[in-house]
C-alpha cells in the first residue's frame, strides 16, 4: 500500500478537525437555544397584570408607610424634540393628599415639560409608578431598572416597561423581585408558575413584616449610638 501524500494526510486531519468543530458547534447551538428559552421564561416572570399588581402595591405602600394610599392616573403632555405627546401617568398618593398631588402634577407637567423629566420624576405628594402612551391598552407591566419605555411582547400584548425612580420607595422593587423569585422557584419545583392575587398578598404580608422588623432593629441601633454619644 502506498504511503499517503502530505496533502492527503493534511486533508484527513483537517476533515477530522472540521467534524469535531461541527459537532461542538451543534452542541453550542443547542445550549444557546436552551438558554434563550430559559431567558425568555425568566423575562416572562417579570410581567404582571397591571390592575392586579397596582392594587397589591397600593396595599404594600399603605402598610409600610402606615398611611392609606390611593392609585390614580392623570393625562399629561410631554415634549420630545419639540413634538408634543399625550401620556397617562399612573401614581400613588396618600388619601389625604390627592388634591395636592394633582396640583403638583399639573404644575410640573404642563405643555412645556420635556419627556426626559419623567426619568427623575420624584413627587412630594405622589409616587410615580408608570407612564403609558395615552391610547395604549395597559394590560401588563414590567418594572425595569433602566429607562421608562413602552414595549410590545412577542405575543402582541402590550407590556408597559416602567420603574420606580424615587429611591425612598425602592422597597416596591424589592417586593417585586421577591415575587419574581417565588415564580421561578414554583417553576423549578414543577408547580403551576402562575401566581394568584392571594399569593401576591401573602408575599406582601411576609415582606411587610420582615421590612418593619428590620426597620425597628435599625432604629434601635441608632438610638444606642445616640445614647453613647
Amino acid at each position: 500500500m502506498e504511503n499517503k501524500t502530505l496533502y492527503e494526510n493534511r486533508k484527513e486531519k483537517i476533515t477530522k478537525e472540521l467534524k469535531i468543530l461541527n459537532e461542538r458547534l451543534k452542541e453550542t447551538i443547542d445550549i444557546m437555544n436552551y438558554l434563550k428559552k430559559k431567558d425568555n421564561l425568566l423575562d416572562n416572570k417579570r410581567i404582571f397584570i397591571t390592575k392586579e399588581i397596582f392594587e397589591v402595591i397600593t396595599y404594600l405602600v399603605s402598610e409600610i408607610e402606615e398611611v392609606p394610599h390611593l392609585i390614580k392616573n392623570q393625562e399629561i403632555t410631554l415634549k420630545d424634540n419639540d413634538k408634543k405627546y399625550q401620556y397617562k401617568m399612573v401614581y400613588l398618593t396618600p388619601s389625604n393628599r390627592t388634591v395636592e398631588a394633582l396640583r403638583e402634577i399639573f404644575n410640573k407637567f404642563n405643555n412645556q415639560a420635556d419627556i426626559k423629566e419623567i426619568e427623575n420624576n420624584i413627587g412630594k405628594n405622589y409616587i410615580q409608578l408608570a407612564l403609558f402612551e395615552k391610547n395604549d391598552f395597559d394590560y401588563t407591566i414590567d418594572f425595569a431598572k433602566d429607562k421608562i419605555i413602552p414595549a410590545r411582547s412577542e405575543f402582541g400584548v402590550l407590556t408597559q416597561v416602567s420603574k420606580i425612580v424615587d429611591l425612598k420607595y425602592s422597597y416596591i422593587m424589592d417586593y417585586l423581585n421577591k415575587v419574581i423569585d417565588y415564580r421561578i422557584i414554583k417553576e423549578e419545583n414543577n408547580q403551576d408558575n402562575d401566581i394568584s392575587k392571594e399569593e401576591l398578598y401573602n408575599l406582601a404580608d411576609e415582606f411587610i413584616s420582615k421590612y418593619k422588623d428590620n426597620k425597628n432593629k435599625d432604629n434601635e441601633k441608632i438610638l444606642k449610638i445616640i445614647k453613647k454619644n
